[in-house]
């Protein structure tokens, strides 16, 4: 039987799926945490990690970066695939299933899980989550602008970073660290050649780039350097 880990942000949940999974899965244990997730890696050697993207500390992108090319990471989610698809695949993990998955087929998919291959849900994964996930990556191609020198990841950090929001709401925002976002943040403002995050949020709605619902007012001296 496949060894699975669970990491779900919710006991209860995380339990219940533990004990769901019995067969055809071994399910050796389950954690709210990614930190712990990864200790729990080197002690109960799981051959998949199966968890939710939002943890109760970190996120499940962020354990399938550390794990890529150890351990296969098989997000379960309670979005939307086509919503998260190439964020899942970005982060290395080898699997992206939604909570609207049954129990049954949930096993089968976990049991026939291989490192090589990416998992999902053929019945669910049709023409319009795929056609969801393909103009998601068309919103996120090359802006022209201020936004040029930017990755995609690092074009999202900085529409959030201008409305205000700090490094750990722009993490729970796009699954990420906040030592991730702190990272971006850090090569966004070097790309543009800026020294704060103030003046990174100002370039961006000063130019043509900005969203039409982006936030208009700074918060100048509330926004933390970082």
């Amino acid at each position: 039987m496949v060894r699975v880990l669970v990491v779900d942000p919710q006991p209860l949940f995380a339990q219940a799926l533990t004990s769901a999974l019995r067969q055809p899965c071994l399910v050796v244990g389950w954690t709210t945490d990614e930190l712990e997730a990864v200790e729990l890696v080197g002690k109960l050697r799981p051959d998949v990690i199966l968890t939710e993207l939002q943890l109760a500390d970190g996120s499940g992108l962020s354990l399938a970066r550390r794990l890529a090319g150890s351990t296969p990471v098989v997000v379960l989610t309670r979005l939307t695939e086509g919503d998260i698809l190439l964020d899942v695949a970005a982060a290395g993990a080898s699997g992206c299933l939604s909570h609207e998955i049954g129990v049954r087929r949930l096993g089968e998919i976990l049991s026939r899980s291989d490192p090589a291959r990416f998992a999902f849900d053929a019945d669910r994964l049709g023409p319009a989550l795929v056609r969801a996930a393909e103009r998601r990556a068309r919103e996120l191609e090359g802006a022209p602008g201020v936004l040029a020198p930017l990755s995609a990841r690092e074009r999202e950090v900085l529409e959030l970073l201008a409305q205000g929001l700090d490094n750990e709401a722009i993490g729970r925002r796009l699954y990420l660290s906040a030592h991730t976002v702190r990272t971006h943040v850090r090569n966004l403002r070097r790309k543009l050649n800026v020294h704060s995050r103030a003046e990174a949020a100002r370039r961006y709605l000063e130019s043509a780039d900005a969203a039409p619902e982006a936030v208009l007012h700074i918060r100048g001296p509330e926004l933390k350097r970082g």
